[in-house]
């Protein structure tokens, strides 16, 4: 499942710098994977890992589709829901943190 789920993100980020994906489509993947991480962490070190690693790559994500809204690639919408991405992945970690 991991592996899977892994392969569409990758191909779903692709396909929207290249013009063929909406920014939904890589949001839904993301969280999708995000959730199969947790589901397969077996430890409360894991639990923690798996949420901090996505926040860094929900804000390098952010920091693209920044350049994108910049450069009139992308628009407004996109930027607030890759805000909400980087917002959700840090929720993630800090209630694994807590738990």
């Amino acid at each position: 499942r991991l592996a899977v789920l892994k392969e569409i993100v990758e191909i779903t980020e692709k396909t929207y710098k290249g013009g063929q994906a909406g920014f939904d489509q890589v949001v839904k993947a993301r969280l999708d994977l995000l959730q199969a991480q947790l589901d397969a962490s077996r430890t409360k070190e894991e639990r923690v890992r798996v949420p901090e690693e996505t926040v860094k790559q929900a804000e390098a994500l952010e920091d693209v589709v920044k350049r994108l809204v910049e450069a009139k690639q992308a628009g407004r919408v996109e930027a607030l829901k890759a805000q909400a991405l980087v917002l959700q992945t840090r929720i993630a970690l800090e209630q694994a943190r807590a738990a």
